[in-house]
């Protein structure tokens, strides 16, 4: 007998990550806004955070087949633009 894929599991799972996700991220930008981390530190770890989600997201999607340039050119942009744009507020 061929197992069946149970639909409500698909539901739940998405409902449940899009529920808990914000609540987590905003403790993860709580702990790195402390003072005790520097913005560098903080940047660099969303950074890294970004890229490898662009790794796994890809892989997930197209597996490692003759896409490893876009893959690359994706990191790149993930990683320039990371460096680009600021993270910190500017005092007025």
């Amino acid at each position: 007998m061929k197992p069946q894929m149970q639909w409500n599991y698909l539901f739940k799972h998405w409902f449940a990550t899009l529920l808990i996700a914000p609540f987590l991220s905003d403790l993860f930008f709580y702990f790195l806004k402390k003072e005790t981390v520097a913005i560098i530190y903080s940047k660099i770890i969303l950074i890294i955070i970004a890229a490898i989600g662009v790794i796994l997201t890809f892989l997930t999607t197209f597996g490692l087949n003759d896409e490893l340039p876009i893959l690359l050119g994706y990191i790149c942009a993930s990683i320039l633009t990371g460096i680009f744009f600021k993270l910190e507020k500017t005092a007025n």
